[in-house]
């Protein structure tokens, strides 16, 4: 059996760990599903503007893809953030892949 001290020592450690689980679980992980909700929207808001120049053409494409409105420009950012992030992703996953 323990001594005292250190049955104080491993409980201490056991309520460090569930906080550190709880931060987890309460901020981050809810952080993480906003963060990759916005990338999939940006996704399909790039993935929409390639249609449109695919279907109307570049000259009647551009009155449809310059963003107008603030909501536009912020739908415009989220694409462009959306690429970057993507392309993060298959520089990581292309590096794993190297490494076995």
């Amino acid at each position: 059996m323990k001594a005292g001290p250190d049955r104080l020592a491993d409980r201490r450690r056991a309520e460090a760990e569930r906080a550190g689980d709880f931060f987890i679980y309460v901020v981050a992980r809810p952080l993480m599903f906003v963060a990759w909700a916005l990338v999939f929207w940006g996704t399909a808001i790039a993935l929409a503007s390639v249609f449109v120049l695919a279907t109307r053409g570049p000259g009647a494409a551009l009155a449809v893809l310059v963003p107008h409105t603030a909501l536009d420009l912020l739908n415009s950012g989220l694409a462009v953030v959306a690429m970057i992030v993507w392309l993060a992703v298959a520089v990581v996953a292309s590096g794993r892949r190297r490494r076995r």
